[in-house]
């Protein structure tokens, strides 16, 4: 099949993060998601997890809720929820910020935004490695991917910024100035687009799903059990790396 006959493939990427980037007052922060290769499994999962909240609805203290967030549910119904969602690919970062250049990082709102998305991109770049290693995406072929984030996250120009800053890392590549470091592509060969929208996780049973899954890797990093939740997931990075050069 040539390039032109291939079909776009679409990939989602449902996203939440948990924890404050404060150093001073915490020391993790973590985002954590699902990753879908097709609209018929996230369907399902859409489906499955609104089933899911519907049952605990029934419960008295949940009746009155606007939506069902990982810090209002009692652990063994949050454990649940996280249950469900493992028959899906899940993917977290985790930043731990007493490794950080403290100056640089928190220099202010911009360096900790810029920081962020950094660290967000680089990390779905981990996700993609392993697609392509399991051959879930093909070298050269077109993708479309659509990244849903909860829309606390966002700030100005935040959508614009992170759209491109993702492209360019999966499709350009990107130079570190400072450091003369290439950071190589991995779909230079394909055809690739990229949307980022920020959306009100009352209305996304999927976004909700993601805060389920970054509140228990802020749970498993507080208490020192990363490697449960690196077991639990497809994709499991944490940074900074002793290789980082950022």
């Amino acid at each position: 099949m040539t390039k032109e006959m291939m079909f776009s493939v679409d990939i989602y990427v449902y996203s939440d993060e948990s924890g404050v980037f404060d150093y001073k007052h915490r020391k993790y922060f973590v985002y954590g998601g699902l990753l879908f290769i097709d609209k018929m499994t996230r369907d399902e999962a859409i489906r499955r997890y609104r089933s899911a909240e519907q049952n605990f609805r029934k419960k008295a203290k949940y009746k009155n809720l606007p939506e069902l967030k990982a810090s209002k549910l009692a652990p063994d119904d949050r454990r649940d929820l996280f249950k469900l969602t493992s028959c899906y690919d899940r993917f977290v970062f985790v930043i731990n910020m007493n490794a950080l250049d403290k100056r640089k990082t928190f220099a202010d709102k911009h360096s900790k935004n810029r920081y962020l998305d950094w660290a967000y991109k680089v990390g779905l770049k981990k996700v993609f490695q392993s697609l392509i290693e399991r051959g879930s995406i093909l070298r050269g072929e077109p993708v479309t991917l659509h990244c849903f984030i909860d829309e606390h996250s966002t700030a100005t120009n935040g959508i614009y910024d992170l759209k491109n800053a993702i492209y360019h890392e999966f499709h350009e590549g990107t130079l570190n100035y400072r450091y003369d470091v290439f950071h190589k592509p991995i779909l230079h060969d394909s055809e690739l687009e990229v949307t980022v929208k920020y959306v009100n996780s009352e209305c996304n049973e999927l976004i909700r799903a993601a805060d389920i899954i970054a509140n228990r890797a802020l749970f498993e990093a507080e208490n020192n059990a990363l490697y449960k939740i690196a077991s639990d997931t497809m994709c499991f990075r944490l940074f900074p790396t002793d290789k980082e050069i950022f």
